[in-house]
């Protein structure tokens, strides 16, 4: 599935769901040729155990998340259980917006191509 949506104007964001591991790999690898050709700063976040992630590093993306990641399946039972949801809610958006932050003061105002991947749960 292909979402795409302008935000702001001119920055267009696409959505791209995928659930199968290898079609995930190939689109990763198509990524990061189109990221390279444009000169696109290349970056992401996602849970370090996926092979998404163990990819990217390995084509030298760079890695924004803070840690700890908050999604981890860990992280997530944890916060289900001792907290309320408008809570977790605000805790994903004080994440993210971390997250957003670390990405940009790593990227130097250069158009970026960013990349995120979440776990199944």
């Amino acid at each position: 599935m292909v979402r795409t949506a302008a935000i702001r104007g001119i920055r267009k964001h696409h959505l791209i769901i995928y659930s199968e591991e290898e079609s995930m790999i190939k689109l990763l690898k198509s990524m990061d040729k189109f990221a390279k050709d444009n000169n696109l700063y290349r970056c992401f976040c996602g849970p370090s155990d996926s092979q998404a992630t163990k990819l990217l590093h390995k084509l030298e993306w760079y890695n924004g998340n803070i840690e700890p990641y908050l999604c981890s399946n860990d992280n997530h039972r944890i916060k289900q259980k001792n907290t309320s949801p408008t809570q977790n809610e605000k805790d994903v958006t004080n994440y993210c917006s971390k997250v957003m932050e670390n990405i940009a003061n790593n990227a130097d105002s250069k158009p970026m191509c960013w990349l995120c991947s979440v776990n199944r749960f």
